[in-house]
């Protein structure tokens, strides 16, 4: 069994492929030196006999007693298939339920328990979450059990509590097990399980200082261009037929979110691109383009600015015809399948970065801009079969 077991039984869900990743990579693992002190952690609490029981047996077990532990992953257990079980140790079972962002159900647990009750084992049932207290789940379950005369051995673990125990044994570790406990460190990390480890002087060197001072910088030149385009569009050039999508100053960013807490995942703290955002008048005519756009997007993160077209869903049909004719025009098109067979469609021309051949770093000048705009506002409206409103063509000055 290894790391990938969540792919190979086809779980989609990130808390099944959290789980595949760190119990899977576990098994793996030279067990002496990595999966017993992963147990050992687990059943360190020695105000506990259970655990104070299990942790001084598993610290004088024989290399061939160890060797013989499994780890296993959603194997049949009665009628219940829990997250991970870890047996062959003497006349203990070790059940683990992973929880990343939803909920424990006391009923699973109680269910769960009385499924490894029936084998002649000590159980210790350990709840993993990354709660800041302990779930009222546990207290439940036991209560419900012990109705049901089961004293239960139910437990609580944090997540942060493996992020610590991964941070500190990661370096001890050498080779390929050790590299592998610290790509599950920053796996963890990046799921917001870690814990605050100290501010580096480093983040306030000259190099972030300048960072922050190009990305506002870059925020308020985008401002201006909005203004630039407004310009020109006063002018009654073509970009009369472009209405703003309105927007506080006119440019929209990646959601930086509010109220962030340290258990939220994958949210940017700094928003990581800019956008402004037009409409062609004329796509009034088609309903197929009311959630579609035209775009001018920066994203530092990938040192890219682009001009492009983006629509939400869009017919099969319709994506092989715009993949044809972007190709055709020079645009690079992206897909992201969604279900039905619809597509959320991007077709975009880098200016810098991606497929441009921009590599002097030269600067972007408005009329390369709006040249730009052009060339994804006229490949749009062939390819809905708009008629081009007699008009000028848009002013070139920059």
């Amino acid at each position: 069994m290894g790391i990938f077991k969540a792919e190979h039984q086809h779980k989609t869900a990130s808390e099944d492929q959290l789980t595949s990743r760190i119990f899977g990579g576990l098994s793996i693992m030279d067990k002496r030196y990595v999966l017993i002190p992963f147990l050992l952690e687990l059943t360190k609490d020695k105000q506990v006999s259970k655990l104070k029981e299990l942790h001084e047996f598993l610290d004088q077990l024989s290399v061939t007693d160890i060797n013989k532990i499994e780890v296993k992953l959603w194997n049949r257990f009665g009628d219940r298939y829990p997250d991970v079980y870890i047996d062959n140790i003497s006349k203990y079972l070790v059940v683990v339920e992973v929880k990343e962002n939803t909920r424990a159900d006391p009923n699973q647990i109680v269910e769960q328990y009385c499924e490894a009750n029936n084998y002649d084992k000590v159980i210790l049932y350990f709840l993993l979450t990354k709660d800041r207290e302990e779930p009222d789940a546990i207290r439940d379950a036991k209560t419900d059990l012990q109705t049901q005369g089961i004293n239960a051995n139910i437990y609580w673990r944090q997540w942060k509590q493996i992020w610590y125990w991964l941070k500190e044994i990661s370096p001890m570790i050498k080779a390929t097990d050790g590299n592998l406990l610290k790509d599950l460190k920053i796996l963890l990390e990046d799921k917001g399980m870690a814990d605050f480890t100290g501010i580096s002087a480093n983040w306030f060197d000259e190099e972030v200082a300048n960072s922050l001072k190009k990305l506002n910088d870059l925020y308020t030149q985008l401002q201006y261009l909005v203004l630039s385009l407004r310009e020109v569009k006063n002018g009654k050039t073509e970009l009369d037929r472009l209405k703003l999508i309105e927007h506080p100053d006119g440019v929209f960013y990646s959601e930086v979110p509010k109220n962030l807490k340290p258990e939220d995942t994958n949210k940017y703290k700094v928003a990581p691109y800019f956008d402004v955002q037009y409409q062609d008048k004329e796509w009034n005519k088609k309903s197929e383009l009311d959630a579609a756009c035209i775009f001018v997007t920066a994203v530092p993160s990938e040192s890219r600015l682009t001009v492009g077209f983006w629509n939400d869903k869009v017919p099969e049909e319709k994506w092989d015809e715009i993949q044809k004719k972007a190709s055709d025009n020079g645009l690079a098109p992206k897909e992201i399948d969604l279900e039905r067979g619809k597509y959320e469609i991007e077709v975009r021309y880098d200016l810098i970065g991606g497929t441009s051949t921009n590599k002097e770093s030269q600067e972007i000048e408005l009329k390369d801009i709006i040249e730009k705009i052009e060339i994804v506002r006229d490949f749009t409206r062939g390819v809905y079969g708009i008629k081009k409103t007699k008009s000028h063509k848009l002013s070139k000055k920059g």
